[in-house]
């Protein structure tokens, strides 16, 4: 299949076709900004694929296969540099049901599960709805943008989990290889588990 150009200038209408983003503004004038919810078309490939995949016609359950598990791996090379062997890739229903089934697998009701602040609220909610409590490392808005401090990362003493995400939701901050190295660091050394959230990777 030959490869398509994306276009990110053409602008497409979405109002009045069922958008949860669009369609419940109460000023027509306001830009919602509040969900990750492209305005753009997906590339043309993935039309076809799913086109395709509409020809069939019969949509019963289904679920990851092998080509699916080929495929996260040769992401996660081409990208990321990393192996990650096709039996290690597990299936979540979405981001937050992911975070809520870590929390109940690395940590246990009471543990302090940390996150750093600012961020998504579902992030609150799954450690609150499990029985567990927030443990909040702030970020701090400076003149190059948002700074995590030393003095918050000692914070993570005393917590079991943290629930990292990069990047940032909300303030947008993508975490450089230094602050990333620098926050392993420190949960090594207290022992802390790490959760990455890295759907806007």
């Amino acid at each position: 299949m030959k490869e398509q150009k994306q276009s990110f200038d053409q602008v497409l209408e979405r109002r009045g076709s069922n958008s949860l983003k669009w369609d419940n503004l109460a000023d027509p004038q306001m830009i919602p900004m509040w969900v990750a919810d492209m305005d753009f078309q997906v590339m043309p490939e993935i039309q076809e694929a799913l086109h395709k995949r509409a020809e069939h016609g019969i949509f019963g359950y289904a679920g990851p296969d092998d080509s699916y598990r080929q495929a996260v791996c040769g992401w996660m090379q081409r990208r990321h540099q990393l192996e990650i062997s096709p039996e290690s890739i597990l299936y979540s229903n979405g981001v937050v049901s992911a975070l809520k089934t870590a929390i109940q697998a690395f940590s246990s009701p009471g543990d302090a599960v940390a996150v750093i602040t600012p961020v998504y609220y579902p992030f609150y909610r799954a450690i609150e709805s499990n029985g567990r409590k927030i443990h909040p490392l702030s970020l701090t808005l400076k003149e190059e943008g948002y700074v995590l401090e030393d003095s918050e990362l000692e914070k993570l003493d005393g917590a079991t989990l943290l629930l990292f995400c990069n990047p940032h939701n909300p303030v947008g901050k993508v975490w450089t290889e230094q602050e990333q190295q620098k926050i392993g660091a420190a949960c090594l050394r207290y022992g802390v588990k790490v959760v990455s959230d890295e759907i806007h990777g």
